[in-house]
């Protein structure tokens, strides 16, 4: 396998004095001193790749976030009533509470008014007399 090993892109073969393995069963990896071309260009090749890499992540993330689903001004205004209709019971509660307190404060402060108005009533009594 090793003579007919092709480095990916610039399909140039191993040199045959360095088939052996020294990891038998193992992975065999091309660098500059065991193939036919030079360091520059090997520096190149593995740029290359890495350019390539960073591209098709960069594809992948551009696919998924164009496949995302959008949500319209019409959908956040049906979560908005389906969250209001979820917690209509407890907004109705809570009214009620205020509106109770209301009342009690309108009718304490009627009280407070006709109580003023009675002791004005006899102070100006008291003062004409």
């Amino acid at each position: 396998m090793c003579g007919f090993e092709l480095l990916s892109r610039l399909h140039t073969p191993v040199r045959q004095s360095d088939c052996t393995n020294p990891n038998p069963g193992g992975t065999y990896m091309a660098t500059a001193s065991n193939v036919d071309i030079s360091s520059d260009e090997m520096n190149t090749h593995v740029r290359n790749v890495w350019i390539g890499i960073a591209v098709g992540a960069a594809v992948g993330i551009g696919i998924a976030l164009s496949k995302r689903r959008r949500t319209t001004r019409w959908d956040s205004a049906k979560d908005l009533a389906h969250r209001v209709a979820g917690s209509s019971g407890e907004f109705a509660e809570a009214t009620r509470a205020i509106v109770e307190r209301v009342g009690r404060i309108y009718e304490e402060s009627r009280r407070v008014v006709d109580d003023a108005a009675a002791l004005w009533s006899q102070g100006r009594k008291l003062a004409g007399r």
